[in-house]
This record gives C-alpha cells, structure tokens and sequence, in this order.
C-alpha cells in the first residue's frame, strides 16, 4: 500500500493512481479530498474506478479527518 501523503498535494488522484501501479503497489491511501478534487474537476465516481481498473489498484483506505491536531 501506498500512502497518499509521500506524493507532492499537486499531484491529481489519476497521477497518484498511476504512481502507485508503476511502483508495484495495489492499494493506496487517499484523502477525502483527492477524490472531491477530482470530482470538482469533472471527474465522475465510474472514471476514478476506471483508473484504479486499468492501474490494477484499488482504494485501501479513505482519511477524511486533515489538520486535526491544533498546531497542524
């Protein structure tokens, strides 16, 4: 599994997607985020399983909670 957050936070869910395929991982942590980025890009639920269909990776695990603590 691969975590998400040792991807640059520029980086889209397509390209988190393909990073993680191309370096022998199957499942990857994302944010929340990620996929309401993609989603406000236009990107609908089917395309982000399509990526992770043709990557052969699929989602590990979903952190919503971002900047919990209070010095984050």
């Amino acid at each position: 599994m691969l975590f998400s957050g040792t991807l640059p936070l520029s980086s889209s869910l397509d390209k988190r997607i393909s990073a993680a395929a191309h370096a022998g991982f199957d499942g990857l942590s994302v944010w929340g985020r990620d996929v309401a980025n993609a989603r406000a890009d236009g990107y609908s639920d089917v395309d982000i399983r399509g990526w992770l269909a043709a990557n052969g990776v699929r989602i590990a695990e979903v952190d919503g909670v971002w900047d919990w603590t209070p010095d984050a």
